[in-house]
């Protein structure tokens, strides 16, 4: 919110607790004309892997998505998935503890979007959203649709950015360690209970040291095509420096079911028993 009001908007932390214990922080950012009650555009935007909030706000206001929907009289809402670094509270758990950790993207579209949807129409008292998704975001909403298939009638627009429903033609180089994500469990988890890149003081001082644009920033931009794919045409190497503020979670667990993904066309949604669901989404 700090970011937010530094560059003059208003905005507003909520929280949406899950079904299963997940303590959500969403942020709202009100418009900047008034609207009358109950004829408000209200919008969702719901980032991607590695990323969080920040990502709609980080740039000027005339280029971040969240600011230039806010000036165009829309009523912004922005999602934080869990285990993000603002979302990492749980009801009983703690991010120390390894069951903290153990889900992934479905939990995300079972759970955190009905959740949070609701919960926004419910203090809104709009009847329904439009949807922004980028990447994982796109994919957690499908998943949602796919378990509960009345959410898609409180969608009015669903705008899906780069999503990440067909992965078998990514051109980043870490799909080829998708095949061995198996035999790396055990050393990724000798790091810790399932944080991949944790929060913590020395991983903020690596990106600060690495991520500086007057220091070498090709170091901080080849890490992100590492995990992305090579794009430097569509780097923004100024906004490179927020990166050094800006420390995603990477988490284990999570990143081993996308690694499954890798040899398919199509979404799967993989449940916690013997058998596999798959939705297949025509691009």
């Amino acid at each position: 919110t700090e970011v937010i009001s530094s560059k003059g908007y208003t905005s507003e932390e909520h929280y949406v607790t899950t079904k299963d214990g997940f303590l959500l922080c969403i942020i709202r950012i009100l418009p900047k004309c008034h609207v009358a009650s109950g004829r408000q555009k209200v919008v969702f935007l719901q980032h991607g892997l590695l990323d969080s909030a920040h990502t709609w706000v980080n740039n000027l206001p005339d280029e971040s998505l969240g600011f230039i929907l806010a000036d165009n009289c829309y009523d912004v809402w922005l999602g934080n998935s869990r285990g993000s670094t603002y979302s990492s509270n749980h009801q009983y758990l703690n991010p120390d503890d390894k069951e903290f950790w153990e889900f992934s993207w479905d939990e995300m579209g079972k759970y955190d979007i009905p959740a949070t949807l609701m919960y926004i129409l419910n203090y809104t008292n709009a009847e329904k959203l439009s949807y922004i998704g980028h990447s994982q975001g796109c994919q957690i909403i499908l998943a949602c649709f796919d378990e509960h298939p009345i959410m898609q009638s409180f969608i009015n627009l669903f705008i899906a950015l780069a999503p990440a429903a067909y992965l078998g033609s990514i051109k980043s180089p870490i799909r080829y360690i998708a095949p061995f994500a198996k035999t790396v469990e055990p050393v990724i988890e000798w790091f810790g209970n399932g944080e991949f890149l944790p929060s913590g003081k020395i991983m903020q001082f690596l990106a600060s040291f690495l991520c500086k644009p007057n220091h070498i920033p090709f170091v901080c931009s080849n890490i992100m095509y590492l995990i992305a794919g090579y794009d430097s045409k569509n780097t923004n190497v100024v906004s490179c420096s927020l990166i050094s503020i800006i420390i995603y979670i990477f988490i284990s667990k999570y990143i081993q079911n996308i690694y499954l993904l890798f040899p398919y066309l199509h979404l799967i949604l993989l449940d916690k028993h013997s058998e596999v669901n798959i939705m297949i989404v025509t691009l």
